[in-house]
């Protein structure tokens, strides 16, 4: 947000958008190589559902995503109701699909996102290949 604040105020400051707009393009490339270097490119998210209906939502990923889940076991705090946590990992680009399979099977399901950047097993990195 700064670097887009300094951009854009240099772009009225000396009326040249241009400038400004190849120097936008400049730090969005390479904020993005910059995150590419230090995280790989196999950034994914790690995924946690709370649902009412964690049947139909587990079906769905397995089968439509064809990615691995684990159910863990909960309780609410407040409610006291024992509840099922469904946890996955997803690719960056299968993200907005969970995300529409969870509206349409139970949009009052909880969901919290949070990213993941060393993920070892099937369809990610070996956990026994070496280490640079």
């Amino acid at each position: 947000m700064t670097d887009l604040l300094v951009v854009t105020a240099s772009g009225f400051v000396f009326r040249d958008f241009d400038t400004a707009m190849y120097a936008l393009i400049a730090v969005v490339l390479s904020g993005r190589v910059l995150d590419y270097v230090l995280y790989g490119s196999d950034e994914a998210r790690l995924v946690y559902i709370v649902s009412d209906e964690p049947a139909k939502l587990l079906a769905r990923i397995l089968e439509d995503l064809e990615v691995g889940a684990t159910v863990l076991k909960g309780q609410g705090a407040y409610s006291r109701h024992e509840k099922e946590i469904i946890l996955c990992v997803v690719k960056k680009q299968v993200m907005p699909k969970l995300e529409e399979i969870v509206k349409q099977e139970d949009e009052k399901a909880f969901l919290i996102l949070s990213s993941a950047n060393e993920i070892y097993g099937e369809g990610y990195k070996n956990i026994l290949a070496e280490q640079i």
